[in-house]
């Protein structure tokens, strides 16, 4: 599943506008069998409430757990992809999806070739 949000860097009038899966929404996603969900910006999850509301970098933090829909679709084998572009061109359409990542061994997570094609 592909998620556009019309997503955009900041400007400098403008802070970003960033969507994001909440925990509850990381559980819909699971139930309805998703293999993977990719996105827009950097973070799936609201990366501001991360760092500075519930400090979840910091090793000693007491708002556990950290990043909760990465934790739930990771442990259900759900595959996220973040920081893909050019959504705007496929959005409300049905495309096939492939991302190629690099072969690292023990990685996990690496830069991957996001491709996306429509069918004729």
């Amino acid at each position: 599943m592909l998620i556009y949000s019309g997503y955009r860097d900041a400007t400098e009038t403008e802070r970003i506008r960033q969507i994001y899966v909440t925990p509850d929404a990381a559980h819909w996603l699971v139930d309805r069998g998703i293999h993977a969900v990719g996105c827009e910006p950097a973070g799936i999850e609201h990366v501001p409430d991360g760092l500075f509301k519930y400090h979840w970098y910091d090793k000693d933090t007491p708002n556990l757990p950290s990043w909760p829909a990465h934790q739930n679709l990771l442990s259900n084998d759900v595959y996220i992809i973040e920081g893909l572009t050019n959504l705007d061109q496929i959005k409300g359409e049905r495309v096939r999806f492939a991302g190629l990542p690099l072969p690292i061994p023990g990685a996990s997570g690496c830069p991957i070739r996001a491709v996306a094609w429509r069918e004729k």
